[in-house]
């Protein structure tokens, strides 16, 4: 398992959440501007793309997109449950840390294989 598409597939998720009418309801997050709101949908296909494309590298093009189906987006979704449910006051700092740790491992990832 690639920890590189984790962190990147966890911000996509949060990203979705981030969106929703739900998730903004009980967030009271105001500060989704329109331009935001606009982009960030786009950044979350980006995202899961790039975790896909990562645990292929890492896995390989047999076995990464099963892992990454059935491993890599239910771990995604189960952190961002419940990050939204238990450490709410702090979902966007998780959310902001989710995509430096996604930056951090793509790079050491990146490295390894060079």
């Amino acid at each position: 398992m690639s920890f590189a598409a984790l962190f990147w597939s966890l911000a996509a998720v949060m990203q979705g959440c981030m969106l929703s009418q739900f998730g903004q309801k009980h967030l009271k997050y105001d500060g989704l501007n329109q331009n935001l709101k606009r982009v960030l949908p786009w950044l979350t296909v980006l995202f899961l793309m790039i975790s896909l494309l990562m645990n292929c590298h890492y896995e390989g093009s047999s076995v990464g997109p099963l892992t990454w189906l059935f491993v890599i987006l239910t771990t995604a979704f189960f952190l961002q449950v419940l990050s939204f449910y238990l450490f709410r006051k702090y979902f966007i700092l998780i959310w902001l840390g989710s995509i430096i740790f996604a930056f951090i491992f793509t790079a050491l990832e990146l490295l390894a294989f060079i």
